[in-house]
């Protein structure tokens, strides 16, 4: 006794395989695709607003944090963004250096940030990166880079900063 199938299940099996073989057949033949990530970049002047949290002897120490809220403002001097973070103090490699982490918040999306910098750089006006990725909106899945470097340190607890916010992806 021979087992067949019905003609329509023969049909609904073969017709996908064969197109699947003929689409991957094609595919294989194609030039590749070499995507270009797009990429978002907002140069800013970043203007701070420092509450320091001194936990030990005055001046740096271990495990000294601040908080901050910031105001980030395009070219014209419009406010395009919002930001807050905290900043711990500690030493490393025969320096005092502070990890940093906060959120960018602009209307379309926001941008989260962290990485450690030492604080002579910064104090000396140097250019200083940390990493950043997009969190939201048109910024989702992006990656990329925070780059500083002070442009006003006359008040310690509300520097300003020349920015470049970049993410790609």
């Amino acid at each position: 006794m021979r087992f067949s199938l019905p003609h329509r299940i023969v049909a609904a099996v073969a017709v996908p395989i064969i197109a699947t073989t003929a689409l991957v057949a094609g595919a294989a033949d194609a030039a590749p695709v070499h995507r270009t990530p797009a990429c978002v970049s907002h140069q800013v002047k970043y203007v701070s607003h420092v509450t320091p949290h001194d936990t030990g002897l005055p001046g740096p120490s271990n495990g000294n944090y601040a908080t901050y809220v910031s105001e980030l403002y395009d070219a014209s001097g419009q406010q395009i963004a919002t930001d807050d973070g905290i900043s711990t103090v500690y030493w490393g490699d025969q320096t005092w250096k502070s990890f940093t982490t906060g959120t960018y918040y602009f209307a379309d999306g926001n941008i989260g940030y962290a990485g450690s910098f030492t604080i002579p750089s910064v104090e000396a006006g140097a250019q200083n990166r940390i990493s950043a990725t997009g969190i939201t909106g048109a910024y989702a899945g992006k990656r990329g880079v925070v780059k500083f470097a002070v442009s006003d340190f006359s008040d310690k607890y509300n520097p300003v900063y020349a920015m470049t916010i970049t993410v790609c992806g």
